[in-house]
């Protein structure tokens, strides 16, 4: 398959569209991968591939708190994988290409089923 170029752009982050394409295919990919790097994040994203949701949705759902889940929406955000827009006081969030997203995750797990040990399980904000 072609490689399709992944935008980082500012201008791409905030829904333009920009003239050049990402010219560094690895550099782009390593961004890419820099954002998933987190269990967090791809609860987010899995969370986002069955519906939108607002904070304090992912702050149930992942048992994390309030700041943690939007410093991982941030770094989502300004990599381009979610969008956000204002209901009334609250936040709420949507994939901004939510096919790649699903593809994306799908490729993950399978790398992690076919590379997996005897690691931790499941995943929680929480320390204790």
């Amino acid at each position: 398959s072609a490689y399709i170029p992944i935008d980082f752009s500012p201008a791409a982050r905030d829904g333009g569209v920009t003239a050049e394409p990402a010219a560094d295919p690895i550099a782009d990919g390593a961004r890419l991968l820099s954002a998933l790097a987190h269990p967090i994040r791809l609860g987010i994203l899995r969370s986002l591939l069955r519906d939108t949701s607002c904070v304090t949705e992912f702050v149930a759902e992942l048992d994390c708190e309030q700041p943690k889940v939007s410093q991982h929406l941030k770094v989502l955000r300004d990599n381009g994988l979610i969008s956000c827009r204002t209901e009334g006081r609250k936040r709420c969030y949507s994939l901004r290409r939510p096919e790649q997203t699903q593809e994306l995750l799908g490729a993950v797990e399978r790398l992690g089923n076919a590379t997996a040990t005897d690691g931790p399980g499941a995943v929680s904000c929480r320390d204790d």
